[in-house]
């Protein structure tokens, strides 16, 4: 009778919970400051609130209004309106995670599995939730106006390296943008933007499973590992707002390192490719085939082999497009340096020689890096290696922070920990991100700061000398 009285009581408490949250939320999202917030971040902080639409759309600002023209002309529902949706999801996890909490009885165990299942789904619905928020109610960023540039020169058919600066990728993007705009047609109801925005965040969401899984090969939590991963707001902004598509090659990267760990020498080449294809999507993990082979193949000879053969692979793409694009395939994409920011060591460039050396001493760093430092472990190596990207870049966009979240959620650290707070302040404050003025004051340079000091961090921890055979990965 106690028991369920107890039972009762909780039942009633968690109720209590429900209505309380549901209302506060309710009252949230309906604010002015929700309302001043969604202003900022579509209008660039008023800067775009009026944008003319007879400007050619190659034109800064012409592209916004191309762009935004797709946006408006879907009517989105506004936070407001959406309000009880979004208070009802954030009640209802408040309210099944307290009865969970206080929940006792004799039935210990049979609570735990409930409580580790119920812990995924609310990290599985919030990381969802909110990704697809933004991708829903904002506008996006100079990325998101790019796509839509790209959409329009696919749509009449036109090479695109030949007509357009805005491409600076190989055309493995391309291939994702013409299947988009497929989806799009599909669900005509949805901005273009959101179709991108949603994708990503599947792709995220692929990525979590095989966090997950991974986390639990090399004995971590998964549950731990999958909200510092889904759950980390610079994953959230750069997928769910900014729309850019560096989770492609960190996906192929993880499955890539997954399947080493598990089966070890038996997914080399399956591994390799993997790799490769990621490359191929965003040549910025190039770093990272070096170091996984390194960890697989006692030949150096095999070790350049497969290497050249990356590259070949990733030159290959180009071939199709070479013939009427080849000036901006090598000005927008073989000589594309990244983003001149006030971060780390691109302060030292102070002209245009200083900033070319600067490029080339960073990508002989890249090269020969995997060749003078090993951990045992795989996952260690292929973090410190994105920390010596973030750290010694010679050009840098936000999107980039992205690069080592999913691999340092499987070992959290001091750094990590800083890494994120730093960054993701950042974003929130950034004219290119969420724009919220309080945090505009923290700038690139303490980002970079921040990744340094994690970078230093992580050397302590794990200097030891490269291997030559086959270490242990995990």
């Amino acid at each position: 009778m106690k028991s369920k009285l107890k039972l009762f009581s909780l039942f009633i408490f968690s109720i209590f919970v429900f209505v309380a949250i549901y209302f506060l939320g309710k009252a949230f999202f309906q604010s002015q400051a929700m309302v001043q917030f969604i202003w900022n971040v579509n209008t660039f902080r008023g800067m775009f609130s009026h944008l003319p639409e007879n400007l050619p759309k190659e034109h800064i600002i012409g592209s916004y209004a191309f762009a935004f023209k797709d946006y408006y002309a879907h009517l989105p529902r506004t936070v407001s309106q959406n309000a009880d949706y979004y208070a009802f999801l954030i009640a209802s996890l408040s309210a099944v995670h307290v009865f969970l909490l206080m929940k006792g009885g004799n039935r210990a165990n049979q609570i735990q599995t409930v409580k580790r299942i119920f812990y995924y789904v609310a990290i599985v619905l919030l990381g969802l939730g909110i990704r697809l928020f933004f991708a829903y109610h904002t506008t996006g960023n100079h990325d998101m106006v790019s796509w839509y540039i790209d959409k329009d020169v696919l749509e009449h058919g036109e090479n695109i390296f030949s007509v357009t600066d805005r491409y600076n990728y190989s055309p493995f993007w391309l291939l994702a943008l013409k299947l988009l705009m497929k989806i799009n047609h599909l669900l005509p109801r949805f901005s273009f933007m959101f179709i991108v925005r949603a994708f990503l965040t599947l792709i995220d969401l692929v990525t979590l499973w095989f966090v997950s899984r991974t986390a639990q090969l090399i004995g971590f939590s998964g549950l731990k590992a999958a909200a510092l991963f889904f759950l980390n707001p610079v994953t959230i902004i750069i997928s769910g707002y900014h729309g850019q598509f560096d989770n492609i090659a960190i996906l192929f990267l993880f499955v890539a390192i997954y399947l080493v760990i598990r089966y070890g020498r038996k997914a080399a080449y399956v591994a390799w490719f993997l790799v490769t294809l990621g490359i191929v999507a965003k040549h910025e993990i190039l770093q990272q085939s070096l170091i996984l082979l390194r960890h697989m193949k006692r030949s150096n000879a095999k070790i350049a082999a497969l290497f050249l053969s990356t590259v070949l692979l990733f030159l290959l793409c180009f071939l199709p497009y070479w013939r009427e694009g080849s000036a901006r395939i090598l000005g927008n994409v073989f000589r594309y340096g990244g983003i001149s920011r006030p971060y780390g060591f691109i302060f030292l460039d102070f002209n245009s020689a200083a900033a070319i050396i600067h490029k080339y001493l960073f990508i002989a760093l890249l090269l020969l890096w995997p060749f003078c430092f090993g951990a045992k472990q795989l996952i260690k190596s292929s973090l410190i290696g994105m920390l010596l990207f973030l750290t010694f870049t010679s050009g840098i966009s936000a999107q980039q922070f992205v690069l080592p979240i999913a691999l340092a959620a499987l070992q959290p650290s001091a750094g990590f920990y800083l890494f994120t707070i730093t960054a993701s302040l950042f974003l929130f404050g950034n004219i290119d991100e969420l724009k919220m003025p309080f945090f505009e004051p923290i700038g690139w340079s303490c980002v970079w700061i921040a990744v340094s000091v994690w970078f230093i961090l992580e050397l302590k921890q794990k200097n030891t000398p490269a291997k030559f055979g086959f270490p242990e990965v995990f």
